[in-house]
């Protein structure tokens, strides 16, 4: 769901619910809320849907992961050194 970026992960298994249940949307704008008290930014995972990131930036969260942002890469190994 949710990590600070002083990080802390969360079930992602929320993001599919926060579209349609008022608590768990309530529940990530709390906890998003918190992390901000605490001068933390969040970063949503699971966000894979545009749908899901456009509420997780209504609810103020500072950065997404996941298929709805971006596919997964290879690592390059040129990359790397």
């Amino acid at each position: 769901m949710l990590k600070k970026t002083q990080q802390k992960p969360a079930d992602g298994s929320t993001h599919w619910s926060i579209l349609r249940d008022p608590i768990d949307r309530e529940m990530v704008r709390s906890i998003n809320e918190i992390a901000h008290l605490t001068g933390k930014q969040t970063i949503a995972e699971f966000a894979e849907k545009a749908e899901i990131i456009q509420m997780l930036t209504s609810l103020g969260v500072d950065y997404a992961q996941e298929y709805g942002v971006a596919q997964p890469q290879r690592v390059l190994k040129s990359a790397i050194t």
